[in-house]
């Protein structure tokens, strides 16, 4: 992590939706995961910063709902 927050890159479908989610704790369902963002999908990559995170490990997931 850098000084400001995690950085994350994705794509997908031109179109669809996404929603990128994060949690501290793997074992939870992704419906209790928390919703950082969302959004749909243009023509190139996406680029999300989390710069809210103080958790010595968190995991992400894009999803598409």
């Amino acid at each position: 992590m850098g000084p400001e927050g995690w950085l994350l890159s994705f794509s997908g479908q031109a179109g669809q939706n996404y929603k990128v989610l994060a949690t501290d704790d793997l074992a939870l369902p992704l419906n209790e995961w928390t919703v950082l963002t969302n959004g749909t999908f243009g023509s190139g990559a996406v680029t999300f910063m989390d710069s809210s995170t103080n958790l010595p490990a968190q995991f992400y997931r894009i999803v598409s709902p």
